[in-house]
């Protein structure tokens, strides 16, 4: 399960879709309803956008506090 990001080729809207799998059966623009879409690859996490080139280097709130024990 992943939540990911796409946009309408048709009205060009920029919606997420919570998808299953590969399973993209039922994905349509809330806009418009076209099918007619393309992902668009923005890594998203419980902590807000990483990979942005606006961004900072993502650094755990944990980890920030010295309380982590690592991630891997």
């Amino acid at each position: 399960m992943a939540l990911l990001e796409f946009q309408c080729n048709k009205c060009r809207e920029i919606f997420d879709k919570l998808v299953f799998g590969d399973d993209r059966s039922n994905i349509s623009c809330p806009q418009c309803g076209s099918k007619d879409y393309k992902q668009v690859f923005q890594g998203k996490s419980l902590f807000g956008q990483i990979g942005s080139s606006e961004s900072e280097s993502f650094v755990c709130p944990a980890q920030r506090s010295g309380q982590c024990p690592g991630c891997h």
